[in-house]
């Protein structure tokens, strides 16, 4: 018996530490970014435990998405003062650095966001850029009250920019991509696309982080056609991309399923 009470409290011991051990996790969240709109990148967080500092810095292709500014801010002290932002910094560079003004340190719930990123899409349909995390200009450092450094890690995300969903219909050289109908959408959802000559024609459904769904070949006639998209594929209500490719020409749209 006292040898099991051991073994159990060398377990439990272990099972603390490695809590414990956790990395504070950084995350921006996927966005789908059209074509001359403005795009909004959420910080988000996990294992926001008893933080008294934080900095680290970030990157994107200006020539793709351009600064224009940052809200939603949720730590206490917390203000524009707390970001080097352009013109200040390169036009592809946000810096962050904010202390406690308590000393006391800041739990936050997960998935609080700590802050948002806004940017005018200035790329053009198709153009795909990554939002990321580095220390450079600004070192990565997350602290707790008593200046011991926390173990941090970073996920970053890319961003494509697709047409503006206003905009009625894509034309390319081979085919023109229709809006699909209906948008948003409940249970299904029709692709609809005129293809000039006979030809090969892929469909592909993407996540908004570029994550495959479904993909299937046709080998179809000139002319106008429909393709049935079921609800089932989708692993979640939200925004997703679908693309039609011939062998020389690709467009991309965005759509909505809704509970």
């Amino acid at each position: 018996m006292k040898k099991l009470i051991s073994t159990l409290s060398v377990l439990f011991f272990l099972a603390l530490v490695s809590l414990q051990a956790q990395d504070v996790v950084m995350t921006a969240m996927p966005a789908v970014a059209e074509e001359s709109q403005t795009v909004r990148i959420d910080i988000q967080v996990q294992n926001w435990t008893s933080v008294a500092g934080a900095q680290w810095s970030m990157h994107w292709n200006p020539g793709i998405i351009d600064f224009k500014e940052v809200t939603n801010f949720s730590l206490p002290g917390g203000a524009e003062s707390s970001f080097g932002t352009p013109p200040v910094t390169d036009a592809n560079t946000l810096t962050f650095a904010w202390d406690d003004p308590t000393l006391q340190g800041v739990t936050l719930n997960d998935n609080s966001v700590l802050f948002t990123v806004v940017f005018d899409v200035v790329g053009n349909e198709g153009d795909i850029t990554s939002f990321e995390f580095d220390g450079i200009p600004t070192a990565i450092e997350l602290v707790n009250p008593n200046i011991a450094e926390l173990d941090t890690s970073f996920e970053s995300v890319d961003i494509t920019v697709t047409l503006n969903t206003g905009v009625a219909t894509i034309h390319t050289a081979d085919f023109a991509l229709h809006a699909n109908s209906p948008n948003p959408f409940k249970n299904t959802t029709n692709i609809v696309f005129d293809l000039h000559n006979k030809s090969e024609t892929v469909l592909s459904v993407y996540t908004v982080t570029g994550k495959l769904l479904f993909e299937k070949k046709y080998d179809l006639a000139s002319g106008s056609h429909t393709i049935p998209l079921s609800g089932d594929i989708f692993p979640a209500t939200g925004s997703y991309l679908y693309r039609i490719a011939t062998d020389s020409a690709v467009a991309t749209r965005k759509m909505t399923l809704i509970d």
